[in-house]
């Protein structure tokens, strides 16, 4: 009898499966190319249509924006009929974009992340951008340190990359979360939330044109790029949009439409606002800015003990002290970094260039040799993938050396990352995150369900 019942069940998935896989299937090819689109001659777009400059409804209800209109022009390169759909969430966009049955793609500010390319393709970055944190005047929060403290609440939209920068750099505040942007700088006006967070292009249209009782008080070098989503099983509208991009790009019709939205040329950051470098570093030594961890807790905020974590280190050379050749980093005891796999860029106010390195693991020890030596006065950061802290709850330093001018010398110890102790059951939950049968099982829209 239990056979015929799992038979059964059997049946009934794999009949199910064929069901939505026959409905996966039923999108329109296109008839002059090998890609497939949602409704035959139509370029469907899914957008939250709630980020000025970007892409937003103006006054009469109309699309507009800076990514409309550049995805009119991909439409257009294409021979397609450009389609936005109604507003949509959006940490549901890449959801939609991985299905492949309501939209061809997710145009809305979608930072090229890898744990996105895990789900989604992106087609060649659009725009680069920065992150940036403002607050209503006169109210006495005039730095990032003054909000990260317990009681402030940082207003963000769910699911974006400002999300992942309040929750890692504010540890001691308490994030919101809102579906839009303008409900998130509201919450601030109204007194409900201290500050937001959000894509710096954002922020300063929202500042200048709607909110103009705010301020920025900090604009973060993250270095983030949009990218445009499509789903892995239509790698050919990925390069057709590539080819698009390309020809508007060397047309000069990208540069106008930057201009227009933003009034000037393309340019990734400010020439003339350092943001990245710290007061406290000195002219003769290196100075550890900052150090912070990516929250690894399931469904929660904080960083846990034992389990694999992001860490963002930043450091700032004394122009007196030389050209650095390497650096060391070093976890407390109990703590591994495991993965090699870092990058390293040199910050200058809001522009990032990408540093050459090898790297090499030591027990608890982490060496970086520049392939260039890094000039006194520079700005590094360095972002390494599966770090684990130690399993006991702590407040946690990262230590080690530095190489300059031939000379090893101690590093600063950095600010401290509390880390919390896990439980067998978020180790349990970690383990699986991990398994590829679990990401197979989960890419499977019918399967992901349980």
């Amino acid at each position: 009898m239990t056979r015929r019942i799992v038979c059964a069940f059997a049946t009934v998935v794999v009949a199910l499966a064929t069901i939505i896989g026959a409905s996966g299937c039923s999108s329109s090819q296109n008839a002059s190319s090998t890609y497939t689109l949602v409704e035959n001659g139509k370029l469907t777009v899914a957008s939250d249509l709630a980020t000025p400059p970007f892409e937003y409804v103006n006054d009469s209800g109309e699309d507009q924006g800076f990514t409309y209109e550049l995805m009119g022009m991909i439409a257009d390169e294409l021979g397609l009929e450009l389609n936005y759909l109604p507003a949509q969430k959006f940490d549901g966009i890449i959801p939609m974009v991985k299905q492949g049955v309501k939209t061809d793609v997710g145009a809305c500010n979608i930072t090229i992340t890898d744990e996105r390319k895990e789900e989604v393709d992106f087609a060649d970055p659009y725009i680069d951008s920065n992150q940036g944190v403002a607050v209503a005047k006169n109210t006495g929060y005039d730095t990032v340190d003054s909000l990260n403290a317990p009681g402030v609440k940082i207003a963000v939209q769910s699911g974006t990359t400002s999300e992942e920068w309040a929750i890692e750099n504010l540890p001691q505040a308490t994030t919101v979360n809102f579906d839009d942007w303008t409900a998130a700088f509201t919450a601030v006006m109204s007194g409900q939330c201290q500050a937001v967070v959000c894509d710096l292009p954002v922020e300063q249209w929202m500042v200048s044109n709607s909110f103009t009782g705010m301020e920025i008080i900090k604009e973060v070098p993250t270095g983030e790029q949009f990218g445009i989503a499509v789903s892995k099983d239509n790698p050919e509208l990925t390069q057709a949009i590539n080819d698009a991009l390309a020809k508007i790009k060397s047309s000069g019709a990208y540069d106008k439409l930057y201009e227009k939205w933003f009034g000037m040329a393309p340019t990734s950051g400010s020439d003339n606002e350092d943001a990245s470098r710290s007061d406290d570093a000195t002219d003769a030594s290196l100075a550890v800015t900052s150090a912070t961890a990516k929250s690894n807790e399931d469904s929660g905020n904080g960083v846990l003990g034992g389990i694999a974590t992001r860490l963002t280190w930043e450091a700032t050379t004394g122009s007196d002290e030389g050209n650095v050749s390497q650096i060391e980093l070093e976890l407390p005891e109990g703590g591994s970094f495991e993965s090699t796999d870092v990058k390293v860029t040199l910050l200058d106010g809001l522009n990032q260039t990408g540093v050459k390195a090898s790297c090499s693991l030591n027990g608890s020890k982490l060496v970086i040799k520049f392939a260039d030596l890094v000039a006194a006065g520079s700005q590094i950061r360095v972002v390494v993938p599966d770090v684990v802290f130690p399993s006991n709850a702590g407040a946690y330093a990262v230590t080690g050396s530095y190489v300059a001018d031939d000379d090893k010398r101690d590093l600063p110890e950095s600010p401290t990352i509390s880390v919390s102790e896990s439980t067998m059951v978020q180790e349990i939950v970690a383990w699986l995150d991990a398994q590829p049968w679990v990401a197979a099982w989960n890419s499977n829209p019918f399967l992901g369900m349980f």
